[in-house]
């Protein structure tokens, strides 16, 4: 529903996402946040440096996991306490 015209461009993502880290601080104890974002997804990076993420350069030795979007070289974002 959020990514009807009708909604886009209205700050909601970036909201949403706010309030998901405050969800996930308060119930999880998280203290870090990592997100892998299409390189074309404009809107979603915006958001997540919205929400004080800091963009970072994707490291293969410490995120192993992700090792698939390092080779599609999507943008990688960390929110650390």
């Amino acid at each position: 529903m959020a990514n009807l015209p009708s909604f886009i461009g209205k700050g909601l993502g970036s909201k949403m996402l706010g309030l998901a880290i405050q969800r996930l601080k308060k119930y999880r104890k998280v203290s870090k946040i990592v997100a892998v974002v299409k390189k074309g997804n404009i809107a979603s990076q915006r958001c997540f440096l919205k929400n004080k993420f800091l963009k970072r350069k994707f490291n293969t030795k410490i995120h192993k996991t992700l090792n698939q979007c390092d080779a599609e070289k999507n943008p990688y974002f960390e929110l650390s306490d």
